[in-house]
């Protein structure tokens, strides 16, 4: 989704700054985010059904949740969480 989205250089610069990368379900890998397991979550294309949960949960766990323009909001069509340490980072990647 990333490609067709128009974003695959902001997922490029994500995927070369970090040292794993995995793939899990929409729901998953942002409650792996909130239970410390990971550090950062990130999809370029998601439903606010699947994204208002889980945003409650890393946020509550002390994370941060935002759009991939850094918006807070659960509509936008995708997403990025974080343990909050690296969300700035992370969404200066995804910027360019």
């Amino acid at each position: 989704m990333w490609r067709s989205q128009g974003r695959w250089d902001a997922a490029e610069r994500l995927i070369d700054a970090t040292q794993r990368v995995r793939s899990y379900g929409d729901f998953w890998a942002h409650c792996l985010v909130a239970s410390g397991s990971t550090e950062l979550a990130a999809e370029a294309a998601v439903s606010a059904w699947d994204l208002v949960a889980v945003r409650a949960l890393v946020v509550a766990a002390g994370g941060s949740a935002t759009d991939l323009d850094g918006v807070d909001t659960a509509d936008s069509g995708h997403v990025l969480t974080s343990n909050g340490h690296v969300h700035a980072a992370a969404l200066a990647l995804v910027t360019g």
